[in-house]
């Protein structure tokens, strides 16, 4: 499957990467996926690469261009990460 003319490759963190955290929980955005790398986001969150790509390729899609967490806590939007957007910084 392509996405725009380009071909798909398979997201994966590199383990060796020490501007990322690590963890070893579920994926806060799909608890379906599979074994690999879980990167923690600045809220906490734990998220694949694969859960993050289709999260933001949904936004981006939509027009949107800030991102906000949309994990679910017990059910419901977790509003300490809602009302926050997502930063990234690069150490």
């Amino acid at each position: 499957m392509s996405i725009r003319g380009q071909d798909q490759v398979e997201k994966k963190y590199d383990p060796l990467d020490t501007t990322l955290k690590f963890v070893d929980r579920e994926d806060d955005l799909d608890s379906s996926c599979d074994d690999s790398l879980r990167a923690e986001m600045s809220c906490g969150h734990a998220v694949t690469p694969e859960s993050l790509t289709r999260w933001c390729r949904s936004l981006l899609d939509e027009g949107n261009y800030k991102f906000r967490c949309p994990a679910l806590v017990d059910g419901m939007e977790c509003q300490d990460c809602h009302n926050a957007l997502i930063k990234y910084t690069i150490k």
